[in-house]
C-alpha cells in the first residue's frame, strides 16, 4: 500500500523522458526522447501474461513504479530503468497528499 511508502523505499534510479518530434533530412518526422529528470524510485512487478494474437505469441508485464510527487508526470512520458523502457499507462496520487506518485507501466519489449 502506498501510504506505507517512505523515502527509503526509493532505491532504483530511473529517468523520466518526454517525446518530441523533429524533421529528418528528407522531411519525415522522427521521434526523439529527451530526459526530463533522473529520480529515485521503487520499481516492482505487478503481473505478467502471455497471449496469442494472429498466431504469434505476445508477452507483456505490468509494473508499478513509485516516485516522489511531481506535477509534470503524465502518461505522455516514459520511464527508463537501466536497459529497460516502460510506457506509463496511468498516474495516481494514492493518498492525495502530493507526497508520492504511483505509475502503472507496461514494459516496452523490442520485437
Amino acid at each position: 500500500m502506498a501510504a506505507c511508502l517512505c523515502a527509503g523505499d526509493l532505491r532504483h534510479r530511473i529517468s523520466l523522458q518526454a517525446c518530441s518530434e523533429a524533421r529528418d533530412e528528407v522531411g519525415g518526422l522522427v521521434a526523439t526522447w529527451t530526459t526530463l529528470a533522473t529520480v529515485w524510485a521503487k520499481v516492482e512487478p505487478m503481473s505478467a501474461r502471455e497471449s496469442w494474437y494472429r498466431q504469434q505469441m505476445s508477452a507483456s508485464a505490468a509494473w508499478k513504479i513509485s516516485v516522489r510527487y511531481r506535477a509534470d508526470v503524465t502518461t505522455k512520458l516514459r520511464v527508463v530503468y537501466g536497459a529497460r523502457t516502460f510506457e506509463i499507462r496511468g498516474v495516481t496520487d494514492p493518498d492525495q497528499q502530493k507526497r508520492f506518485l504511483e505509475l502503472a507501466c507496461d514494459e516496452i519489449v523490442a520485437p
